[in-house]
């Protein structure tokens, strides 16, 4: 799981303080869908500013992965979002990274009126980059030996590696298969019903 993120491994005071509010607020999120609103029937809450899915194990709840939209630069540069996403070895290659993308861009288009969606990677990260394509986000661009990474746990002896950026634009989104679009959360729930993975 931390061998393409970049701020692994620190303390778990690191995980948790970055991580814990994005939960915090999709539970909150959750909470509303579920309650019953006799004013409100049938009318959704605002999605938060920042949404954190966590993706655990359909039998044994072991948590697998997470993964979200961000707005770190809603301030400066509203309707600019960014995607990520993290899972355990144990779940790769289940189509949940793919599955996960797809439904973050539908959420940041459908639902948070975004204009541009952006992931960025390391260089040789090559599955990651085809998640990001299959989610229909294009290469736009690199930052060449970006990422400094010590070899054999050596502080001493590095190599290299490229910072890549991902992007797609509303306009790019709207091009996209309408099976791309809009049937993301049935094909999700599919995949749930069919693997051994939920969110």
């Amino acid at each position: 799981m931390q061998e393409f993120l970049f701020f692994c491994p620190s303390p778990n005071e690191i995980y948790e303080g970055y991580f814990t509010p994005l939960a915090d607020n999709s539970v909150a999120f959750r909470a509303e869908l579920t309650k019953d609103s006799e004013t409100d029937a049938g009318a959704l809450p605002s999605i938060p500013e920042n949404v954190c899915l966590i993706i655990r194990e359909k039998y044994t709840g072991v948590l697998a992965g997470n993964a979200g939209v961000m707005t770190p630069m809603a301030m400066f540069c509203p309707g600019n979002v960014e995607i990520g996403y993290q899972f355990n070895q144990s779940a790769w290659g289940k189509g949940l990274g793919t599955m996960c993308s797809r439904l973050l861009v539908h959420l940041a288009f459908e639902e948070m009126n975004s204009h541009k969606v952006s992931a960025d990677l390391y260089g040789k990260n090559k599955g990651s980059a085809r998640v990001l394509e299959k989610a229909g986000l294009v290469k736009e661009g690199s930052l060449k030996d970006y990422y400094k990474i010590p070899v054999l746990g050596d502080d001493s002896i590095f190599v290299y590696d490229d910072k890549d950026f991902y992007g797609i634009t509303l306009a790019q989104y709207q091009t996209l298969p309408v099976t791309e679009k809009y049937h993301v959360v049935e094909r999700l729930a599919e995949h749930n019903r069919s693997n051994d993975m939920v969110s």
